[in-house]
Formats: structure tokens, C-alpha cells, sequence
């Protein structure tokens, strides 16, 4: 039975260690547009071990195609995301600071410790650093419409 169904049994080690050394690696395009979404350390550590097995990788026609066809959209797709992730911040601290102001005005007489006002500045200064992260990884991002090293690997 185990000869008629092998795709549903474990390989013996030795098995495991001829395929490694013998297999064909076919990617589909998903995998190759997913070097775009990977981090850079992800994305170096696929590179290198494709590099180590180039001779036995297998890039059917349609996967190509499909790759060139999508490879512009997923890169703009990463750019756009700094937009929508900053669009994102800014509503949600607008709604959050507005609920503190309107919270704070019943607590603001009530309470002669908490310094409320100290709060809210903290709370607009976080959101606001917040945003300066994203602009710097925005600007550290590589523009990969023009210098593209994973199409150029």
C-alpha cells in the first residue's frame, strides 16, 4: 500500500537527503512577489539560499509572466501602505485625543493631582513621534522602481 500512496507517508532520512540533493525547486509567483513584502534580512537570507541551489531552480513561463505583469503594483502597493498606515494614526489620534478632552473637562476639577493637560501634550507628542518613525522608514525605503536588486539578483 505504502508504494501505491507515498504522498501520504513520511520519506526516510535518506530519502529526505536525496531530494535536497537532487530536487527541482519550482517557485510559484507569489513567492517571488513575496521577496517585495519581506524584510530586507528575510528577503537577503531567500536570495542566498536560491544563490546556493540556482542550478536545480525552475521558473515556469507563467510564473515569469505573471511575476512581470504584478511586480509594479506590489511595489507601489508598499509605498502607498506609509499613506494609509499615516492616515490610519491620524484618525485614530484624533478620536482619541477629542475623547481625553472630552473625558478630562469632568475630571479636570475633580481630581488636584493628575495633570491632565500634561497627559493629553504626552499623548499628542507620542502620536506625533510615532509619525516621524514613519517617515524615516518611508524615506530608508529603497526605490525599487528604480533600483530593483531582487529583479536584478
Amino acid at each position: 500500500m505504502k508504494k501505491n500512496f507515498e504522498m501520504y507517508y513520511r520519506p526516510s532520512e535518506e530519502e529526505f537527503v536525496k531530494l535536497w540533493e537532487e530536487c527541482i525547486f519550482v517557485f510559484d509567483t507569489n513567492v517571488l512577489l513575496n521577496l517585495y513584502r519581506y524584510t530586507s534580512q528575510t528577503q537577503q537570507e531567500f536570495l542566498n539560499i536560491v544563490e546556493k541551489v540556482r542550478h536545480r531552480v525552475w521558473i515556469p513561463h507563467q510564473v515569469a509572466l505573471e511575476y512581470n505583469v504584478n511586480r509594479r503594483s506590489v511595489i507601489l502597493e508598499q509605498k502607498v501602505t506609509y499613506d494609509r498606515i499615516r492616515s490610519t494614526i491620524s484618525k485614530s489620534s484624533e478620536v482619541a485625543l477629542q475623547e481625553m478632552d472630552n473625558n478630562f473637562k469632568k475630571y479636570n476639577k475633580l481630581h488636584p493631582v493628575l495633570s491632565l493637560s500634561s497627559i493629553n501634550e504626552r499623548v499628542k507628542k507620542f502620536f506625533s513621534e510615532l509619525n516621524d518613525e514613519i517617515n524615516i522608514l518611508e524615506e530608508d525605503h529603497l526605490d525599487l522602481l528604480q533600483a530593483d536588486h531582487v529583479e536584478n539578483h
